[in-house]
């Protein structure tokens, strides 16, 4: 009796440790394992939520605050979206594993913390047909919404953890108010072009654009026609600034009479891919271009001793009209006895060694 009485205890006690309370559906004898890794990320629209488990199915649960009531969804996988409901909210998440019996596990949890300074990337519309003033705030009024809908012809993006956070941008035309014709989409045309010659290339620059959603670039289409040349050479750049750098195979080491006369001129488009009318134009300033062309060293002195020679000079690095010399990577010296016959001195060799193994070159 008393080995059956063990016996009845111990399958007592590990059957109660199987039960467990689940908030859907009472009291069960085995349960699923409980889902791991569950990850709530907050997206533009809505959050991204998902999350590791053992079942197909699973029961997820959000609210806004300890006090609010839970909105319960059914899912099969292990990732959603949840479409926000409130912005700048934080908000819970409990996730649930399912098996086939219909049996629950426990939950695990995340909590939403809106101390996370990630950025994200706000929009918001409006309707009107001439450019509307910009947004403030979470961009909900003023005729702003947040909802794209196909009445809507301008629109505003901010980048900010928080939409209540930062400012927005100048209102500018979505694809439908493009289409619509609200305004007149042709940029304004490029001003202040200019161009100057460096020692590797050719820097181009103009002002940036004025305000205005037509004034929104897309690329600056800068281009180049060097002196002599047929073609202009197209440099498109997402700013107000493009470099063409010389290539030494085929522009070599041009002096200021190979660049000088060449051009430069420049539209927009904006981001509607309407171009502006009119180019604006420019020659290639060389004034501040320096030479490849070296100049013979001043100062040079030469003094002997124990059959050496010690020879010092002073390098120009400027031309007598205060240009730069580029280039200078070396100097050739040579010596001579007569002033007729000269030679390199031929390199590791000490003032020991006679002449004629000096002449050996370098």
């Amino acid at each position: 009796n008393k080995t059956k009485k063990e016996y009845t205890i111990g399958i007592r006690k590990y059957a109660f440790s199987g039960f467990f309370t689940s908030p859907f559906s009472g009291l069960f004898l085995y349960k699923p394992e409980t889902p791991t890794n569950l990850i709530a990320t907050r997206m533009e629209q809505g959050w991204v939520v998902s999350w590791q488990g053992k079942t197909s199915r699973y029961i997820l649960q959000y609210r806004r605050s300890s006090i609010s009531p839970w909105n319960t969804i059914s899912i099969t996988g292990t990732n959603c979206t949840i479409p926000f409901t409130e912005y700048d909210i934080d908000y819970t998440f409990a996730i649930y594993a399912v098996d086939d019996k219909g049996q629950y596990s426990d939950a695990m949890y995340v909590y939403s913390n809106s101390s996370s300074k990630t950025i994200y990337v706000w929009e918001t519309y409006h309707d009107g047909d001439t450019q509307p003033d910009t947004p403030t705030g979470s961009g909900s009024t003023g005729g702003w919404h947040r909802d794209l809908t196909q009445n809507a012809k301008w629109v505003s993006k901010k980048e900010a953890h928080r939409i209540t956070e930062g400012s927005w941008s100048i209102p500018f035309l979505t694809s439908n108010g493009v289409r619509l014709g609200v305004l007149d989409d042709t940029p304004d045309d490029v001003t202040g072009l200019s161009a100057y010659a460096t020692k590797d290339g050719i820097q181009i620059q103009c002002n940036p654009m004025g305000v205005g959603a037509k004034n929104v670039v897309s690329s600056f289409e800068f281009e180049l026609l060097l002196e002599g040349a047929s073609e202009w050479i197209l440099l498109s750049s997402f700013t107000n600034s493009s470099f063409y750098a010389f290539d030494r195979s085929v522009d070599g080491y041009p002096e200021v009479s190979d660049i000088d006369g060449s051009q430069v001129r420049c539209k927009v488009k904006n981001t509607y891919n309407y171009i502006s009318v009119n180019y604006a134009t420019a020659s290639v300033n060389t004034d501040s271009y320096g030479t490849w062309n070296v100049l013979p060293p001043d100062a040079i002195n030469a003094q002997s001793a124990n059959r050496a020679a010690n020879v010092t000079w002073q390098r120009k690095d400027k031309t007598p009209l205060g240009k730069d010399i580029y280039g200078i990577s070396f100097f050739d010296i040579q010596i001579s006895k007569d002033g007729t016959n000269w030679y390199k001195p031929a390199q590791g060799k000490t003032g020991k060694v006679s002449e004629d193994d000096w002449k050996d070159g370098a």
